[in-house]
């Protein structure tokens, strides 16, 4: 059987697994479909447009999506450079220790991933997100790796367009709410409002917050909360949702503070 036949297999099965049927919930079908085929640990889906808008639409584990948030955190990692590139990056530990110090010291600390594969999606997805592997050795990272790794991440651009350019499935009135029903009037495909991307959708209100508080501009606020976030030993998304929801007061957050 084909890798691409396996792989679609592994979609449909991955529909019928607790808390990844629902229509949000595709693009973490597609990672686990990705970490069921491929000779990976884990696996996680993002959709890019900058490092401050980065949005986790997908992961195959708790592990891969915590993987994701640390690599938020620290601003940089191969997934963020593949999104840039336009080209896969394959990282051994030596490789993220040396371009992504910080990177590589949380994920390391925090996770058994030791080597990450990110490629980013194709056309006509391209430029809107990327895929990671997580491989627990940098021996996995091979050559016969990286070639299925293509295949899939081409796959999951054709999964995730079809429901980007389809009214019926993306959210659109104009759809009549096919699907489970709560989807009409939400905007954009559905695999944009899971409950990880609904948590990061935090991150550019707590953001703004800091703006106005604290007269920054949009980037150092969030540099702010990547900076705090990295002293108190937890992630962006956990600042920001104390910010959000008045844990923490925005002056906790000046720099100088503390």
């Amino acid at each position: 059987m084909s890798l691409v036949q396996r792989f679609e297999d592994a979609v449909q099965e991955g529909a019928g697994r607790p808390g990844l049927g629902d229509p949000a919930m595709l693009a973490s079908r597609l990672a686990w479909a990705t970490a069921r085929v491929l000779p990976v640990a884990g696996a996680g889906i993002s959709a890019l447009g900058d490092p401050d808008v980065k949005v986790p639409v997908g992961a195959s584990d708790d592990i891969s999506a915590a993987a994701e948030r640390l690599q938020f955190t620290a601003g940089a990692g191969p997934c963020l450079s593949a999104h840039r590139a336009g080209s896969a990056v394959a990282a051994t530990s030596a490789r993220l220790h040396s371009e992504w110090p910080v990177f590589a010291s949380l994920l390391f600390e925090r996770t058994p991933f030791l080597a990450v594969l990110s490629l980013p999606l194709e056309w006509p997805l391209v430029s809107i997100g990327a895929v990671d592997c997580y491989l627990t050795a940098d021996s996995d990272l091979t050559s016969t790796l990286q070639d299925g790794a293509a295949v899939v991440a081409s796959r999951i651009s054709a999964a995730l367009a079809r429901e980007l350019t389809d009214p019926r499935r993306n959210g659109d009135p104009a759809g009549e709410g096919v699907g489970t029903g709560h989807e009409v009037g939400v905007a954009g495909p559905m695999w944009l409002h899971g409950p990880a991307a609904i948590w990061r959708s935090q991150v550019p209100v707590a953001a703004g917050i800091l703006t106005v508080a604290l007269q920054l501009t949009l980037s150092d606020a969030v540099a702010v909360l990547r900076a705090h976030a990295f002293v108190t030993d937890r992630t962006v998304d956990q600042v920001a949702d104390d910010l959000v929801h008045h844990r923490i007061r925005p002056e906790e957050l000046a720099p100088g503070a503390g």
